[in-house]
């Protein structure tokens, strides 16, 4: 096996709890429980792939760093880089300035407090 497939079967071991999946299926969904920014300025949420995406870099950063599970920090980190291309503004968030970053930057962190922590 090269060395790059080796990584790639140890990164899908990595461990996650059922609770992480708030966080990596809920930052960019335009729906009326998701972040008021993304109801005001999103015109289209990131996909189930989005999802699946952060869960598989959020994998590959906690094995970089040394560890054999994903954190919600691990989520946060690679957010903006997996979600800033898959979600679709809308007329007014362009109108008032909004970038895909700006709106990341805001909504991420709201996402993550509501993740409950690992018991």
């Amino acid at each position: 096996m090269t060395s790059l497939a080796t990584f790639a079967s140890i990164t899908s071991r990595i461990s996650w709890q059922p609770a992480m999946r708030t966080g990596a299926e809920e930052p960019m969904t335009p729906f009326p429980e998701a972040h008021d920014l993304s109801n005001k300025f999103i015109r289209y949420g990131s996909s189930p792939r989005g999802a699946q995406a952060l869960v598989e870099c959020g994998q590959v950063l906690a094995l970089m760093k040394g560890r054999l599970h994903l954190s919600i920090e691990d989520i946060n980190a690679v957010a903006p880089a997996v979600l800033r291309h898959r979600i679709i503004l809308n007329f007014d968030a362009h109108a008032e300035g909004q970038t895909a970053e700006t709106i990341l930057a805001k909504v991420i962190p709201s996402v993550a407090a509501a993740v409950p922590s690992r018991a």
